[in-house]
């Protein structure tokens, strides 16, 4: 998908067509039902017009943070995010954050409070997301001593070790993003992805 065609649609749509698109683009793997979650960042104007998007599919959202105009929006299918979050080395590692309860209320809860402290520049980036994120814990922790630097191959996350496997992974991904952005360009988007 070339950046002129896309950039011919964004031209041309409503509002509410480019957040389907953008939602479409940026959530593919979350929408087709291959990953737990995704960041989506968007204009304040568009929280709730996605929030009536939501509703139409089987995906959850929560603002982690609303600035002067951004809101910055964590987009999930709740049983996939509470599987992944039950892996014994996911709670080990969110624990060292004060995770200290495995229920995905209070686990989403108090990210977003982390996420809340960071963006009133009281403290750093709460990169335990990048566990939320599904990113593979080993890339998560080496982007964390690494301080985002020295990595092999960079794409969806910094990948630290395996880049074969990350490699395939972003390759799922792109396919996924490419099959659902163009049915955004084209009109044939089914209800967002259907259900899983």
């Amino acid at each position: 998908m070339s950046a002129e065609l896309i950039q011919e649609f964004l031209e041309s749509s409503s509002d509410l067509e480019k957040l389907r698109f953008q939602l479409a683009f940026h959530c593919a793997p979350v929408l087709k039902g291959i990953k737990a979650s995704n960041i989506l960042v968007i204009p304040n104007s568009s929280w709730q017009p996605l929030l009536s998007l939501v509703r139409t599919i089987p995906v959850s959202c929560i603002c982690l943070h609303r600035g002067a105009d951004k809101c910055v929006v964590l987009l999930f299918r709740y049983h996939l995010l509470e599987r992944h979050l039950h892996r014994a080395e996911i709670q080990d590692f969110l624990k060292e954050y004060g995770y200290t309860d495995t229920r995905i209320s209070l686990i989403l809860k108090r990210l977003k409070h982390r996420y809340a402290v960071y963006s009133s520049s009281h403290s750093d980036f709460p990169h335990e997301l990048g566990a939320l994120l599904e990113y593979p814990l080993h890339d998560v922790i080496g982007f964390i001593d690494n301080k985002g630097q020295n990595c092999l191959l960079s794409g969806y996350w910094k990948v630290y070790r395996e880049p074969e496997k990350a490699l395939e992974r972003f390759r799922l991904y792109d396919r996924a993003r490419e099959e659902l952005a163009m049915a955004a360009i084209s009109g044939t988007l089914p209800p967002l992805a259907g259900r899983n």
